[in-house]
């Protein structure tokens, strides 16, 4: 948002064409949603039998509703499950930190729940 390139604008464009193509659809969020964002992470150390390599994600949910989240195999070997274990964690915080950065230029007092 803040170095904006000609390919992120045509990507907003996109969307927004999109969004205007399909006004019957959307994320539904109840009237008496409470505004507490809550983050779970998931570690599968050494899962892939083949490269051992592990598989770690996360999802953050907004009340009831889930608005972001993340799935993948680890570019490396991870030697345990601890380092598998901080590593997602630190994932998982830093989508947490942008989330707020979001939040707060949107002007939204969001109450944060980890759930670990």
């Amino acid at each position: 948002m803040q170095a904006p390139t000609q390919n992120k604008w045509n990507g907003a464009v996109h969307v927004v064409k999109y969004l205007k193509d399909n006004l019957n659809q959307g994320l539904f969020y109840l009237v008496d949603n409470d505004l507490k964002l809550t983050s779970f992470y998931y570690v599968d150390w050494a899962k892939c039998t083949l490269s051992r390599k592990s598989i770690t994600g996360f999802c953050v949910m907004l009340g009831k509703v889930l608005i972001s989240w993340k799935s993948e195999k680890q570019s490396t070997v991870i030697r345990s499950f601890i380092e598998a274990e901080y590593k997602s964690a630190g994932i998982t915080v830093c989508e947490l930190k942008w989330l707020s950065y979001l939040f707060k230029d949107l002007q939204l007092n969001i109450e944060y729940l980890i759930d670990l």
